[in-house]
């Protein structure tokens, strides 16, 4: 089945008003300019009930936000950059966009990258549903906020969301599918290769995870080097 490049939303007539639940205007966003306007005004990832947004008056979705925010990375080597998530989501359509805090200090946190990324689902008309894939997402990539899982969740409008837009030919759905039977068949059969077509993710969860537990010193450049010999390597056709 073919995969939609086209993202859902619905915006509000105001910006930066958390008081604000009414999100009456559909926008349907296929490139980066369409999101920059649409990101002006506050808005929300599903369709609610009356327009009211809440947990339960979830219809439906075919985006789903994530929030990366490098709370608590100092060390500006260590920021997750709108790079670094792309690299992870090769194939998945998604948008990645700058939030109103990007590169501001936030009350008394520093200033670092922070960035909004938008992803093609499967169209979900499950509000559970659409929370287990937040959280299943958050599961294999856990920088991203557990803050932002709320279903009911609203994002402030920005003047400048400076969005890249990038095009694909799975779902999240699907890509976080391989991950799961990748991590099982890992599981049951002791595997001690990375196939190379899931390096890169593999790899960069790996290094996050190993960063937060050791932090940056000499047992996590081993750790990682250790991992990175069990990837399989580069193949001519």
């Amino acid at each position: 089945m073919a995969v939609s490049n086209e993202f859902v939303f619905y915006k509000a007539d105001c910006a930066q008003n958390k008081e604000n639940c009414i999100y009456p205007h559909k926008v349907v966003v296929a490139n980066a300019e369409e999101f920059n306007e649409m990101a002006k005004f506050d808005h929300v990832c599903a369709e609610y009930r009356g327009n009211y947004r809440g947990n339960n008056n979830f219809i439906w979705a075919n985006t789903l936000p994530a929030d990366s925010g490098n709370e608590g990375v100092a060390d500006s080597s260590e920021w997750i950059t709108p790079e670094d998530i792309h690299q992870m989501f090769v194939g998945v359509p998604h948008i990645i966009s700058k939030s109103k805090n990007n590169m501001k200090p936030k009350g008394n946190k520093p200033a670092v990258p922070r960035n909004h990324v938008f992803f093609a689902i499967d169209p979900e008309t499950d509000q559970e549903s659409y929370a287990a894939l937040k959280k299943l997402l958050h599961k294999h990539y856990p920088f991203f906020d557990p803050k932002a899982l709320d279903v009911g969740r609203y994002l402030d409008g920005t003047e400048d969301p400076d969005a890249v837009f990038y095009p694909g030919t799975i779902t999240l759905n699907e890509h976080l599918a391989k991950l799961e039977a990748e991590e099982q068949k890992a599981a049951n059969e002791d595997i001690d290769v990375i196939p190379e077509r899931s390096r890169n993710g593999t790899m960069f969860r790996f290094a996050v995870r190993t960063l937060k537990r050791y932090g940056n010193c000499e047992e996590t450049v081993q750790r990682f080097k250790a991992e990175a010999d069990k990837c399989e390597s580069f193949t001519d056709s």
